[in-house]
């Protein structure tokens, strides 16, 4: 899983490898590429839709259609809904998307510092990995993930199988559901409205990078809902594990009633 909520001092060698994954990610976000994607650059469409798949080049979009792997950065301009075709994957830094965000089935978005102006809605997508951005609407996240046997893959091949969102500010509601994977966490959010979590699964005999020397069980270290401030409800229930501080720092959750499993998450 990809966490980065301890300290050099105290994080163990599995945790620190996964923050050089994720700050490997935040040095190739701040250079505005992932340099992922293999296929060809976007030209800047018609009014209609464009279909990315690569780097999208400069220029100013309505709609788009992801196939393969997609990487956006604020040079292009996107004023409409962006839908993440079956098992395709985006990538976002610095990025400004005026619609929806749409993710399909078997569906990966990692975004950084990115401002949706819409809502984003995935239905049994892979995964999503939110970080210090903005969603002017609703995030709403059903079903999905790798399954409940997940095991994650060795960091140096793969984003992993989990969903995270972390540092970001969602004006609406947010509702997870029914995913299945390794990991899931909701760290340190601002949110308008209520914050739904509910049926959500993590595999409690992962092993972490099968065959290599970091070879360890994680247990129940899933389902971290920590440190947020929500304007509504935040109601957390049916988890597995059940939601929890976990191993990162103790920070309260705030919100006008915290219901369920996070009613002692204060």
């Amino acid at each position: 899983m990809i966490k980065i909520n301890q300290s050099p001092a105290t994080a163990s060698p599995v945790r620190r490898t996964l923050r050089r994954v994720l700050t490997l990610a935040v040095a190739l976000a701040a250079a505005s590429t992932f340099g992922l994607a293999t296929g060809a650059a976007a030209a800047p469409g018609s009014p209609g839709s464009t279909v990315c798949s690569g780097d999208l080049a400069a220029g100013s979009y309505k709609n788009l259609t992801i196939e393969g792997t997609c990487n956006i950065d604020g040079s292009a301009m996107v004023s409409g809904n962006v839908s993440v075709d079956t098992g395709d994957a985006l990538f976002l830094s610095g990025a400004e998307l005026g619609g929806n965000l749409h993710m399909s089935a078997g569906s990966i978005v990692m975004a950084f510092y990115t401002t949706f102006h819409g809502n984003i809605n995935a239905a049994n997508a892979h995964a999503l990995y939110l970080f210090n951005s903005t969603v002017d609407k609703n995030l709403t996240f059903v079903g999905g993930g790798s399954g409940p046997e997940c095991v994650d893959p060795d960091p140096e091949a793969s984003l992993g199988n989990d969903t995270m969102v972390k540092d970001s500010s969602i004006a609406g509601n947010v509702k997870f559901d029914s995913w299945s994977g390794c990991w899931f966490g909701f760290l340190r959010n601002t949110v308008g409205g209520n914050v739904q979590i509910t049926n959500m699964y993590a595999n409690p005999e992962n092993i972490n990078y099968p065959g290599t020397p970091q070879e360890v069980n994680q247990g129940l270290d899933s389902t971290e809902v920590i440190g947020n401030v929500v304007g509504g409800n935040l109601m957390c229930s049916g988890n597995t594990p059940v939601a929890q501080i976990g191993d990162a720092a103790p920070l309260p959750n705030t919100a006008r009633k915290l219901m369920g499993e996070c009613a002692n998450l204060m």
